[in-house]
């Protein structure tokens, strides 16, 4: 039974949609976006007139004095130029508060933000320090090493001589 009350939900919408079909000839025209968004502006004035509320299709519609328009939430609503045509575009208000929170919230968080960069920065400072001295430390490790390598080259240039000249001495011997 469900499913039979679902089909012919299903068909007289299809009816419905049938009979809102433009022909062909009118359907390229239709299917600009402005002559869209006319069509949807008309069809919104239309249905907020059928609940006994004023909505405006355009910022011409606005007149000083004038309350603003709601939208279906309850929101008033703002009409802006978009530059390219007299049509306005319409900015939901309630957005624009959601959007003042979030960053309220942002600006709150700041100084969280802040301490916790410095935190960073000294964490980094700390890092370098201890690199730096590292570094120090193993630069006079190698300078050290350095030292007692040509130490040990010059022992084994003394060596190498005194052999040389030992089986030079050795060789005039025999």
């Amino acid at each position: 039974m469900a499913s039979i009350d679902g089909k012919e939900k299903h068909d007289a919408f299809n009816s419905r949609m049938e009979e809102k079909q433009p022909s062909t000839t009118q359907a390229s025209a239709k299917n600009s976006p402005r002559s869209q968004k006319q069509q949807f502006q008309r069809e919104k004035a239309a249905t907020s007139s059928k609940q006994g509320q004023r909505q405006g299709t355009s910022h011409k519609s606005l007149q000083p004095g004038l309350q603003n328009p709601k939208d279906s939430a309850g929101c008033h609503v703002k009409f802006i130029s978009d530059g390219q045509n007299n049509d306005g575009i319409a900015e939901n208000r309630g957005s624009q508060m959601k959007i003042s929170e979030m960053i309220s919230d942002i600006f709150d968080s700041i100084p969280e933000l802040y301490d916790a960069i410095n935190d960073v920065k000294t964490h980094v400072s700390e890092k370098n320090s201890s690199i730096s001295n590292n570094l120090k430390t193993s630069s006079l490790s190698l300078s050290q090493i350095n030292e007692t390598l040509m130490f040990f080259e010059k022992v084994l240039r003394a060596i190498k001589t005194s052999y040389n000249e030992n089986s030079f001495g050795n060789k005039l011997n025999e």
